[in-house]
């Protein structure tokens, strides 16, 4: 939206600020405290819904005071709000980056022009990248979104010039006829294309549930909620038809509330509700789940839908010496901006402080005073006849601004180069761990190879020297397992992979990086029907959140098969508070050794967390670093040990 479309809508029609502000509390939330609002990445969804509302009903309020709609001017107008912002996010939050390790960086040059290009979302997509699961996050990867708006845009604008050209010539002879064909036309396509849209997302998430990047940042499925919202738009607007606004404030005649504050009483309600509701999805739903792209998406989409007509509607009835509160206004002003800059800023203050309170604080409160000088102060000379920016129309204002701007050029522009020269192509993490998936593959491969062996060499026999003939030998009746230990664990385990088989007598390990426990449940059970599943299963899972980890691990115990002993590595994430999942993983992990004689507890948590300073720059990882390595081996080693003195689980 344009900074003179905002102007008019938020001087216009009333209320529109609690949806916004909704979209933005979601988005900060889930960000700073994920396992509090896991599923508040619908806050985007909010977004996506609002702007497509909104330039569908600004195109058409076009059409029907000009009789036409400029579609050079309206992609201009998407530019000049878009661009300018983003452009200073990476002006302002690059020269950060050097409060942390390079690795954060990595790639850096590719990212800002993905962003810039407004095609981060198939950047991320073609590099596996999510908020969740990338070892180390991007730092202008929550622009995917922006992305999928630049393409809905270009697209949607064609599509509404397309009826405008066809449709507009009839307007002369039947304006209204015309402009109520419009709107139509609109109204459908958006819904037909919405419903292809999302059955797309479905499609994606059903060929590939383990990664759904292709699915969330696609844009054709991901377009939907910027479709439904215009459906909206085309019916609502920003000027209702004479009959609905009348049938809206009309009196009921004697009854004590008149239509209007009956109306308005229902409206508030009704944002009432849709609040809770998108805050109750958000607490619901999670990134991977298969509800989320099965009905998620599209519910907190009707849900914003709801909120946005509502508050049309309350606008319509509420009396014009009522208005919006001033704070409301300015956070619904500075939402988009404060959308760009809290990322890049909280992916560097969370590396800064040890606490994620100190960090999320620190980057709102910047995130803010970044967001008003933006908006405020820089913005305004790319926009001109707005009221609260007289300023920026004089010569004085322009010429303060101005100042500004060079100013800012001369002081970031050293620095930014510096963060491009410094940035290694691949961080040294993603390194180690490649070098890791190597190395266990070529295990496997042997592994394989050796088990092989064995099962097509010859039979051993035991030749009875009374009739000289050869009889099988009698086996165990029970526990005959491969001796050693099947370590089954995550990138954190991955990056200790060579350590553990070098020092670990017959241990093999299968790590991969992003696991939760349910895979991790999935893969013992393939191994134990296999006949692969060694004496001793390590299970080093957890870091990954899963929201049934107690049910996977519950699981494991269970369905192992007797003979077994049971070690269960403690998850660290150093960014963990009590409210994350990998922290309740790990306080349920610690009960487990009272319950089940053949359960050892492996207390990485407790072990690292005196001694941080050994682990990666992102406080999770051990790849790389050798001190860190060889405490996590000795770990492991130790508590193969100690269950060796444990008995085996017994049916």
């Amino acid at each position: 939206m344009s900074k003179t479309e905002n102007h008019v809508m938020q001087k216009n029609i009333r209320w529109f600020s609690f949806v916004r502000i909704l979209g933005m509390a979601l988005v900060l939330s889930y960000h700073f405290f994920k396992n509090l609002l896991p599923g508040g990445f619908i806050g985007v969804d909010v977004f996506f819904t609002f702007s497509g509302y909104l330039i569908t009903a600004l195109m058409i309020d076009e059409f029907r005071k000009k009789g036409q709609f400029q579609l050079g001017s309206f992609y201009k107008r998407r530019f000049l709000r878009i661009f300018p912002p983003l452009f200073l996010t990476v002006l302002f939050c690059l020269p950060l980056a050097l409060l942390i390790s390079p690795d954060f960086t990595a790639s850096i040059a590719k990212q800002v022009a993905a962003s810039l290009g407004f095609s981060t979302n198939y950047f991320e997509i073609l590099n596996g990248g999510s908020y969740e699961d990338r070892l180390l996050p991007h730092l202008f990867i929550h622009t995917w979104s922006l992305a999928v708006e630049a393409h809905f845009y270009i697209i949607w604008g064609l599509i509404c010039a397309f009826f405008v050209i066809v449709l507009g010539p009839l307007s002369a002879r039947n304006p209204k006829g015309v402009l109520v064909g419009i709107k139509f036309s609109i109204f459908l396509v958006s819904i037909v294309l919405a419903v292809m849209s999302f059955s797309q997302m479905k499609t994606f998430y059903a060929t590939s549930p383990d990664d759904p990047s292709m699915a969330y940042m696609n844009s054709t499925s991901h377009g939907f909620p910027f479709l439904i919202g215009a459906a909206a738009g085309a019916i609502f607007g920003i000027h209702l038809p004479k009959g609905m606004r009348n049938s809206l404030v009309t009196s009921q005649g004697n009854s004590t509330l008149s239509k209007s504050e009956f109306t308005s009483i229902i409206a508030t309600g009704v944002i009432i509700f849709g609040i809770a509701a998108e805050i109750y999805l958000a607490r619901t739903l999670t990134f991977s789940g298969k509800a989320t792209y099965q009905y998620g998406f599209l519910v907190a989409t009707l849900l914003a839908t709801l909120i946005i007509i509502a508050a049309r509607i309350l606008h319509e009835v509420t009396p014009q010496t009522v208005n919006e509160p001033k704070i409301l206004v300015a956070l619904s002003d500075l939402s988009y901006d404060m959308y760009l800059f809290h990322w890049p800023l909280y992916i560097v203050f969370s590396n800064v402080f040890k606490s994620n309170t100190k960090a999320a604080s620190v980057t709102f409160l910047l995130t803010l005073a970044l967001s008003a000088l933006s908006y405020y102060l820089i913005e305004p000379i790319f926009h001109s006849g707005k009221k609260r920016q007289k300023h920026s129309n004089s010569i004085g204002g322009r010429v303060v601004s101005a100042i500004a701007v060079v100013i800012i050029l001369i002081i970031t522009l050293p620095v930014n180069v510096k963060v491009f020269m410094r940035a290694p192509e691949i961080s040294t993490l993603e390194s180690e761990l490649q070098v890791g998936y190597l190395h266990q593959d070529a295990d496997k491969i042997s592994a394989f190879k050796n088990l092989a062996d064995i099962i097509n060499s010859k039979p051993l026999t035991i030749l009875d020297s009374s009739t000289g003939t050869s009889t099988p030998p009698i086996l165990p009746p029970i526990y005959n397992f491969l001796p050693g230990a099947s370590v089954f664990g995550d990138s954190v385990c991955l990056g200790a992979r060579a350590s553990l088989t070098k020092n670990i007598p017959d241990c093999d390990v299968d790590s991969e990086g992003s696991r939760p426990l349910s895979t991790g449940y999935n893969l013992i059970m393939q191994r134990q029907e296999e006949g692969t599943l060694r004496e001793i299963v390590v299970v080093a899972l957890g870091t990954n959140g899963d929201h049934n980890y107690k049910n996977s691990i519950d699981k494991i115990i269970n369905d192992i098969e007797p003979g077994h002993r049971l070690i269960f590595v403690t998850p660290y994430d150093g960014r963990a508070d009590a409210t994350w999942l990998s922290y309740k993983t790990m306080e349920y992990m610690k009960t487990l050794p009272a319950q089940y004689p053949f359960v050892t507890l492996a207390d990485w948590y407790e072990i690292i967390k005196p001694q941080t300073n050994i682990l990666g720059p992102d406080r999770i990882h051990i790849g790389g670093e050798t001190k860190a390595i060889g405490v996590y081996t000795d770990m492991i080693k130790d508590a193969i040990d100690a269950s060796k003195l444990k008995p085996v689980k017994y049916e």
